[in-house]
């Protein structure tokens, strides 16, 4: 009986956890529900409907909102799954007595950071930012809108999404040192 290569299976697994098709197909929904909403949107304001604009914009920016979360949400499924496996990697190699598995400690945050270059001006790989805005989409309802009394884990992705904000200029960190961006996104719930 032929012997089964556990670490080729492994890696082929890893594989498949990021067929690129796969991945799309599951995003189309969100896409097709956010153009849709910014049609109304653009629409709306290209006529200037001031009642729109005061009384139906806030919802459909939240609409959008809530549509990106869940698309983040089904990006942090894929990268799950790829942990996951790379996790599993490293438990064969140690339970082979092989070599360890040398691209990255064990930790989701080190697997989501390897082989990846940061994004410009941020420490944060474009997985990690995915993961952490996935994580802040699902408990943002959990968190004390003072940033800086967050638990560690809390504490981390909003790092991650400080860093990313502040790359894109739509952070700023005021004189009086309070924490703009929590109170902005709590406001906007």
């Amino acid at each position: 009986m032929a012997s089964i290569n556990l670490y080729a299976l492994s890696l082929s697994r890893l594989d498949r956890a990021f067929d690129e098709q796969t991945i799309r197909s599951s995003l189309a929904p969100f896409t097709q529900a956010i153009g849709h909403v910014k049609s109304v949107i653009d629409r709306a304001m290209i006529q200037n409907d001031e009642a729109y604009q005061d009384f139906l914009l806030d919802d459909d920016l939240n609409l959008i909102e809530n549509h990106l979360g869940c698309a983040f949400i089904t990006c942090q499924v894929f990268l799950t799954a790829a942990v996951s496996r790379v996790k599993a990697l490293h438990e064969l190699t140690r339970s082979q007595g092989r070599v360890p598995f040398k691209t990255s400690t064990e930790s989701k945050r080190n697997i989501l950071a390897a082989a990846a270059a940061p994004l410009a001006g941020t420490p944060y790989t474009q997985m990690q930012v995915i993961d952490a805005f996935a994580n802040y989409f699902k408990h943002r309802d959990e968190w004390d809108p003072r940033w800086s009394k967050l638990d560690k884990q809390s504490a981390y992705t909003a790092s991650v999404i400080r860093a990313t904000w502040l790359q894109a200029r739509l952070y700023r960190q005021p004189a009086d040192g309070s924490d703009e961006l929590g109170q902005r996104l709590i406001r906007r719930r």
